[in-house]
């Protein structure tokens, strides 16, 4: 659970990062990508450090087709991170994912689809979900988007 939280922790600093990182270099789409180098980088020295053994690839064709999106859902995520968390901010933008992620799992987890541990949508659970949405609505009614976004600028760079 205290993985999960720190995790959490780093979701809210990776949408101030990456919409910094926008902002120098110009373009949403070549933020996200030079997030997932680094990212790539990161995960590869883990494997390396780690000793990890080459995985079975093999066993991929016996998987439903449907699982390489996740790398694709990733890379969505972490654009509209960039276009979005600069005009929301990062707490309003959050809440959003949040409660769109506990509305999904929640009927992902009743049905267990793609072999996780099925857990029926019980009234208690669904309050929780609700709860979670006014708490969104409550956080949207006290934000008001600031006119420009209060990343720094970044250096001027001429070009000779």
């Amino acid at each position: 659970m205290a993985l999960t939280f720190v995790a959490g922790i780093g979701l809210s600093v990776q949408v101030i990062c990456n919409a910094g990182l926008r902002k120098y270099v110009g373009n949403p789409v070549w933020a996200a990508a030079l997030s997932f180098v680094v990212g790539l980088i990161v995960v590869t020295g883990y494997l390396v450090v780690s000793r990890a053994g080459m995985p079975n690839l093999s066993n991929t064709a016996a998987m439903p087709k449907w699982f390489w999106i996740g790398g694709a859902l990733g890379a969505f995520y972490v654009l509209t991170a960039i276009l979005v968390g600069p005009k929301l901010g990062s707490a309003l933008m959050l809440s959003v994912v949040v409660s769109a992620q506990l509305i999904t799992t929640l009927f992902l987890d009743h049905f267990g689809v793609g072999g996780m541990y099925q857990t029926p949508a019980t009234p208690l659970r669904i309050v929780g979900v609700v709860v979670v949405i006014l708490g969104v609505i409550l956080v949207a009614t006290q934000t008001s988007p600031p006119k420009t976004p209060q990343l720094e600028n970044p250096p001027v760079t001429t070009t000779s």
